[in-house]
């Protein structure tokens, strides 16, 4: 993570199956941190309607909260382990069209590796609010590098290719509310 040009080389002969394996390894934390937090939060509430309202039967509070702490680490686990992977294979797969559009000579699983590799940082500080975003900037930064590396083409064009799809999308969502926005009242 903090020497790019060596994580890449490193990596470039990889197929996608240890890069998988990898990404599954590395969302375990930000899985335990978020699924912890949220059973911290649940055991507040419940401390805190216990004393509120004392009527209330703390043993089914503490059976709710149980409950609920589990369908959270069922939901987390749905997301983390199986939406994210899903979304990173799809992510994968619209950035690779634009890396080709900006000349990229290399493969599906060269802009899947870099996509993986690079979301490191952010995917690890992901439950820590204000340095989750200098590692997103730095996930960027590292995607950019990978895929500039991967695909044999300048970091201006992996820039491109990157915001791109962004910017399309920007443009979509622009259009679509000057054409559906609600008139103003008379």
């Amino acid at each position: 993570i903090t020497r790019p040009t060596e994580l890449f080389e490193k990596t470039s002969d990889e197929k996608i199956w240890p890069a998988i394996k990898y990404y599954l390894l590395i969302l375990i934390i930000p899985f335990i941190a978020l699924t912890t937090l949220a059973a911290l939060f649940f055991s507040l509430i419940i401390s805190f309607l216990s004393t509120v309202v004392p009527q209330i039967n703390l043993g089914s509070l503490a059976t709710f909260s149980i409950a609920s702490v589990l369908a959270l680490a069922g939901f987390f686990a749905l997301i983390f382990f199986v939406i994210i992977p899903l979304m990173m294979f799809v992510g994968a797969g619209i950035l690779h069209l634009f890396v080709k559009l900006y000349g990229g000579k290399g493969n599906y699983s060269d802009t899947f590796r870099a996509s993986i590799y690079s979301s490191t940082p952010s995917v690890l500080l992901l439950a820590i609010p204000f340095l989750n975003f200098g590692a997103t900037v730095w996930s960027f930064v590292l995607g950019i590098i990978g895929i500039s590396l991967n695909h044999h083409i300048s970091k201006l064009r992996a820039f491109l290719a990157y915001i791109t799809p962004s910017l399309i999308a920007g443009i979509i969502y622009f259009v679509f509310i000057l054409i559906f926005k609600a008139p103003a009242p008379a």
